[in-house]
């Protein structure tokens, strides 16, 4: 029985040491698998707005601002690099999309992510410029 005694407690001692670790790499999977999504929305929504620019049906930045933010929703800026007057069919056109990541502010991980998305351009936007709708499928 003395032996019994003994041994009393060690298991609640041996949780509460390994809690600490449990819980620290819980919220590391969460925040560092958060910041991946992010990612991956950030460069969905890049690629998808690109897309949609170089078909010639999403040309207002407002547009496909709101575009952007409804692909991502974490979506903090987004910005296109085009010069209207030298566009022409197989121009590049560069989508930039920057995404917060941050929801726990536990481990140093960025707090922005900052996708791009390089297209060439498919038609003509003179002969588009009128469709610009920039709405979803």
């Amino acid at each position: 029985m003395s032996k019994r005694r003994r041994e009393d407690g060690a298991a609640a001692v041996e949780f509460a040491m390994v809690l600490p670790i449990f819980i620290f790499l819980m919220f590391g999977i969460i925040q560092f698998g958060f910041y991946f999504w992010t990612a991956e929305t950030a460069n969905s929504a890049a690629r998808e707005a690109a897309r949609r620019v170089v078909v010639g049906d999403c040309w207002d930045n407002t547009k496909m601002t709101n575009y952007v933010r409804s692909q991502s929703p974490r979506m903090s800026s987004t910005s296109k690099s085009v010069d209207p007057s030298t566009l022409t069919v197989g121009s590049a056109i560069t989508v930039t999309v920057t995404a917060n990541s941050n929801i726990l502010n536990f481990f140093p991980v960025p707090s922005t992510v900052t996708r791009e998305y390089v297209a060439r351009m498919e038609v003509d936007k003179q002969s588009t410029a009128a469709n610009d709708t920039c709405t979803g499928y």
